[in-house]
C-alpha cells in the first residue's frame, strides 16, 4: 500500500516511485560499511550533504569549544530534519587541516580546534555518518604558506628547496601537490590513514580537485625525468595510482571504512580535462567504494539536460562492489542558472526541481540514494523548494519514523 501511495505521489511529480527506509544509527566507533553500501534490497537508500570549509570554519570561529560543539550539535539537528545519513565534512581543503595532524599545517581559523573530533562525538547522536572530506592535490597560496612555522611533513617540504621544487609545483597563484612523484602519493595516503586511525570514520572522501591544468609547464621536468611518451597518459595514470594509492590506505587501516569520489558531473571533462579516469574507477575494483558524480544540472539546462546525464552515468559499466550516489544542486534552488543556457530560469520558475530529482534518484533500483551539495543550502531552501522536497521525503519513507521529515 506505501509503495502504491509513494507511485501516485511521483506521478503528479512525472515520475516513479518506491518505499525508501533509513538505515540504523551510526555508533561513535566502528561504523560499518552496510551504512553507505546498500544493497537496495529494501534496506534503504542514503541521503547526503557536503559541508564545504566555509561551513567548517564559521562554526568554529567563536575558538570556544563549547561553543563549537553547541554550534555543531544545532546545525546537525537541523540537518536530520531531512533525514540526513551521511555529511562529508571539508576538514582539508587547501592543504591545511581542521584537526591537528603530522602531513598538514593547522588551518588559523580553526582556533585550535579539532573539528573531526567534535564532529565524530556528535554525529552520532542524529544517525548520522560522517565522511572525512580533503582536497588531495589542492594547497595554499605562497604568502599563506611563507608563514609555516610548524614541523608537519608539508611545512618541512615547503621549506626545504630540494622537496619544494621535486613535490609542488606553482600555477595560477598557487601551489599544488605534483601527483607524478611516489613521494606525494605516499604523502597522501599517510595523511588519509592518520585520520582514519585517529577518528574511524565512516569513510574518507575526495572531489573533483585533480590537475588544475593541462599546461605542460605544470610538471614538465617530473614528465621528462619519467621517460613517458604521452604527457596527458601520464597524468591520467599518476591521479588513478594516487586515488588507488588513497583507497588501499583507507581499507588497511580500517576495513569497513569506505573511500568515495565525487567527480564532475558531466563524464568526458573528467579525464580529458582533470586527467581523472572516473569511469576505470566505477568498472574496475581498487579505487572507490562510492562515486558521486556532481549532476548539478536541471531538466531544462539546454547544455547538459539533468535526466540525459543520470542515465549517461546509470549505463555506465559498474563493479557490482560500486555505489552510485548521483550528488544535486540544493544551492540553485531560486536561483538564475547562469550557464543552462536557454533553461537559465528553471530553478527560478520552478520550485519542484530539487525535489523531483531527489525523487527520481531514490526511485531507481540501481541507485544508493542522493547527495546535496551544500548542507547550508539545503537547510536554507527558499519555502516553496523546502515544502516540496519535505513531501517528497514523506512519501518515500511511508510509515518509516526514522526519516525525520520536520514540520
Amino acid at each position: 500500500m506505501q509503495r502504491k501511495l509513494a507511485a501516485i505521489f511521483l506521478m503528479f511529480l512525472l515520475l516513479s516511485a518506491c518505499t525508501f527506509r533509513q538505515t540504523e544509527p551510526v555508533l561513535p566507533r566502528g561504523q560499518t560499511l552496510s551504512q553507505l553500501r546498500l544493497e537496495q534490497n529494501g534496506k534503504g537508500a542514503h541521503l547526503c550533504a557536503w559541508i564545504p570549509y566555509f561551513t567548517v570554519t564559521e562554526l568554529c570561529s567563536s575558538g570556544d569549544e563549547d561553543i563549537c560543539r553547541t554550534a555543531v550539535s544545532d546545525y546537525l539537528e537541523k540537518a536530520s530534519t531531512y533525514g540526513i545519513s551521511d555529511i562529508f565534512l571539508h576538514v582539508c581543503a587547501f592543504g591545511e587541516a581542521f584537526y591537528p595532524s603530522a602531513y598538514y599545517p593547522p588551518v588559523p581559523e580553526a582556533n585550535g580546534l579539532d573539528l573531526m573530533r567534535i564532529f565524530s562525538d556528535v554525529c552520532p547522536r542524529f544517525g548520522i555518518a560522517l565522511h572525512a572530506w580533503i582536497n588531495p592535490l589542492r594547497l595554499q597560496t605562497p604568502d599563506r604558506l611563507d608563514n609555516l612555522t610548524g614541523d608537519q611533513r608539508l611545512a618541512a617540504w615547503y621549506r626545504a628547496p630540494q622537496t619544494k621544487a621535486a613535490n609542488l609545483s606553482l600555477w595560477d597563484g598557487r601551489y599544488y601537490l605534483n601527483p607524478g612523484q611516489p613521494a606525494v602519493r605516499d604523502f597522501l595516503a599517510g595523511a588519509v590513514r592518520e585520520l582514519a586511525e585517529r577518528y574511524r570514520p565512516a569513510g574518507v572522501h575526495i572531489d573533483d580537485y585533480f590537475y588544475p591544468t593541462l599546461d605542460e609547464r605544470f610538471d614538465a621536468a617530473v614528465f621528462q625525468q619519467s621517460g613517458a611518451q604521452s604527457l596527458h597518459e601520464w597524468r591520467v595514470e599518476n591521479i588513478s595510482r594516487t586515488v588507488q594509492s588513497m583507497y588501499r590506505a583507507v581499507h588497511e587501516t580500517v576495513d569497513d571504512a569506505v573511500f568515495s569520489v565525487s567527480p564532475q558531473g558531466k563524464p568526458e571533462v573528467n579525464r580529458k580535462e582533470l586527467c581523472a579516469d572516473v569511469l576505470r574507477w566505477l568498472k574496475e575494483p581498487g579505487f572507490c567504494d562510492v562515486m558521486l558524480p556532481q549532476i548539478y544540472f536541471g531538466y531544462q539546462n539546454e547544455h547538459c539536460p539533468f535526466t540525459e546525464l543520470l542515465e549517461q552515468w546509470r549505463a555506465f559499466p559498474r563493479d557490482s562492489a560500486v555505489e552510485l550516489i548521483p550528488g544535486l544542486a540544493a544551492y540553485k534552488a531560486g536561483q538564475a542558472d547562469l550557464y543552462a543556457g536557454s533553461g537559465h530560469a528553471e530553478w527560478q520558475n520552478d520550485a519542484s526541481v530539487l525535489a523531483r530529482q531527489t525523487a527520481q534518484l531514490l526511485a531507481s533500483d540501481d541507485l544508493s540514494g542522493a547527495a546535496f551539495y551544500h548542507l547550508d543550502a539545503l537547510l536554507g531552501l527558499p519555502q516553496a523548494e523546502q515544502s516540496n522536497l519535505r513531501e517528497t521525503l514523506r512519501a518515500f519513507s511511508a510509515d518509516e519514523p526514522a526519516i525525520r521529515a520536520g514540520t
